[in-house]
C-alpha cells in the first residue's frame, strides 16, 4: 500500500503561494529541476524568456486553476520546495569546511588567555 502525497489535498493558495516563493527565489531561477513547471504554465512563454516570475505574472487564472488542482503538479510543487527548504537549513560550504579552523583558532585565543593568567596551583 503506497503513502499518499498529501494528508488533505493543498489548496490552491498554497500552491500559488509556493509557486510565487519559487519564482521570486533567485537562487531558484537557476534551478533546472524547476523548470518542468514554468514550461506547463506557458511553453512558448518559459522558451522565450526562462524568467519564472513572467510566466507566473502573465499566466491566466483559468491555466493557474487548472494545473494547481492538479495532483502531479502538486506533488512536483512540495517536492521542489521540500528540496529548496532543505538547502536553506542546511550549512554553507563556509562554515563545513572551515567549522574545525574556526574552533581551533577559538581554542588557541582561549588557551592564550589562560596561560596569561597563570592559574596554576601552588606550590606546596
Amino acid at each position: 500500500m503506497s503513502t499518499p502525497a498529501f494528508s488533505s489535498p493543498p489548496s490552491e493558495t498554497t500552491t500559488l503561494d509556493a509557486l510565487t516563493d519559487l519564482a521570486l527565489d533567485l537562487r531558484w531561477s537557476f534551478n533546472h529541476a524547476a523548470d518542468k513547471l514554468w514550461e506547463r504554465l506557458d511553453p512558448d512563454l518559459w522558451d522565450l524568456t526562462h524568467n519564472p516570475w513572467i510566466v507566473l505574472q502573465t499566466a491566466s487564472e483559468e491555466k493557474l486553476k487548472s494545473v494547481t488542482t492538479d495532483p502531479r503538479f502538486q506533488l512536483l510543487i512540495a517536492d521542489l520546495r521540500t528540496e529548496k527548504l532543505t538547502i536553506e537549513r542546511s550549512q554553507g560550504w563556509f562554515q563545513e569546511d572551515f567549522a574545525t579552523l574556526i574552533r581551533l583558532e577559538s581554542l588557541a585565543a582561549n588557551r592564550k588567555a589562560l596561560d596569561k593568567l597563570d592559574l596554576r596551583a601552588p606550590d606546596v
